[in-house]
């Protein structure tokens, strides 16, 4: 599908230069020209608009979801194509999510954040950890229980620190060892 989208609509070019992010994915391009040989920065500059490109014609279809996770964690390159790609998609139906942890963004991150916003298409939602009861709501609601135990609560939130993935991780592996049954 993603084969016939791209080269129904995204130049040969741009197509090359994407095999160079995915070169296990080349095969599903037949015949296209090696990409060009030229400096890193333009060679950059050419992924950057092959991806927004790529990202464009895929929306042509239906509406699209790019969901960027760990961004705390994102090279230069990539916070740049980001930071590239969202105006340049501003009128398609694209739905950007980008997760990162605050408390481990570098100023990198951080910079790319201030330009987005600044552009007036990025939105920033700060989600903050799970208070103690909240947790308790959380554990109730996913394993049906009216009145969770307070010690079990309680050793829950130190383990996991109220962050609602850590709190649905540890239900699931002490389910999944046996540990956490219905009775």
């Amino acid at each position: 599908d993603l084969r016939r989208h791209a080269m129904a609509r995204v130049p040969r070019a741009h197509l090359a230069e994407l095999t160079l992010l995915l070169p296990e994915r080349a095969h599903l391009f037949p015949g296209l020209p090696p990409p060009a040989t030229i400096p890193p920065r333009q060679r950059q500059e050419q992924l950057q608009q092959a991806l927004c490109q790529l990202l464009a014609s895929l929306s042509q279809e239906q509406p699209l979801l790019l969901l960027l996770e760990d961004l705390q964690w994102a090279d230069a390159a990539t916070l740049e194509a980001l930071r590239m790609a969202v105006p340049r998609l501003r009128d398609r139906p694209v739905l950007v999510i980008g997760t990162a942890r605050t408390e481990e963004s570098g100023p990198r991150l951080q910079e790319c954040s201030e330009r987005l916003d600044r552009g007036g298409n990025w939105q920033r939602m700060a989600l903050s950890r799970l208070s103690r009861e909240q947790t308790a709501l959380l554990t109730g609601t996913v394993l049906g229980w009216a009145y969770p135990t307070p010690r079990f609560i309680q050793r829950l939130y130190q383990e996991t620190q109220g962050n609602p993935l850590f709190v649905l991780e540890v239900l699931k592996g002490l389910y999944e060892e046996g540990l956490l049954a219905r009775s």
